[in-house]
């Protein structure tokens, strides 16, 4: 039940708070905020402000669990906030990097995500410095983005693939480089809208 858990983590935080642990209280809050946006399903569609915040939350969290070992750094141009992108698209790359990427870094470690609009563009760049991938299994994951249904890195990138292809047809565009111990980069390129073409769920 979303709002027992809503009200389980208010409270968490209340006692957080009354106890004088500010930074318990911090992250519980974010954790709230991140829960409550994924569950929003009243929209597949979100202003890249949003996405941000719900991305900032999410990193936050990984600088406390990480205890400081990866450095995050997000450029957001201000005139792509309020363009309109698919919900979770940002987030769910920076995960990867952490799951895949940083799994096995003790320390050193940068997640860098920008964003830009260009000639009618929005461009978003997620490189990470962490463990990278070799050249077979660079390849089958890039596979994982075009078949549908195939995957061996699990739903994150393939999911992303796909709604890309959902919202904005063959005009959208995922691509993925990576090498052994340098890291690993995903660049997505969509059209600029102020209404994504929105088909179904997230």
């Amino acid at each position: 039940n979303a709002h027992f858990l809503y009200n389980t983590l208010d409270i968490i935080y209340s006692l957080a708070l009354m106890s004088g642990a500010a930074e318990v209280a911090g992250i519980t809050q974010k954790l709230s905020n991140m829960f409550r946006y994924i569950s929003n399903f009243n929209s597949s569609a979100v202003r890249v402000r949003d996405e941000e915040r719900h991305l900032q939350d999410y990193l936050a969290i990984q600088r406390i669990h990480t205890n400081g070992r990866v450095v995050c750094q997000v450029d957001l141009a201000p005139d792509i906030l309020d363009c309109m992108i698919p919900k979770l698209l940002l987030q769910p790359l920076a995960e990867n990097a952490f799951k895949y990427g940083f799994s096995d870094r003790t320390e050193d470690g940068v997640l860098e995500i920008k964003g830009l609009r260009k000639n009618g563009l929005i461009y978003f760049t997620v490189r990470n410095n962490g463990a990278g991938m070799p050249p077979d299994q660079l390849k089958s994951v890039r596979k994982s983005l075009m078949a549908p249904g195939y995957s061996t890195m699990g739903v994150g990138l393939p999911n992303i693939a796909q709604r890309l292809k959902l919202f904005f047809n063959s005009r959208a565009k995922i691509m993925i480089d990576s090498s052994p111990a340098e890291g690993t980069c995903v660049r997505i390129c969509i059209p600029e809208s102020g209404n994504v073409l929105v088909k179904g769920g997230i």
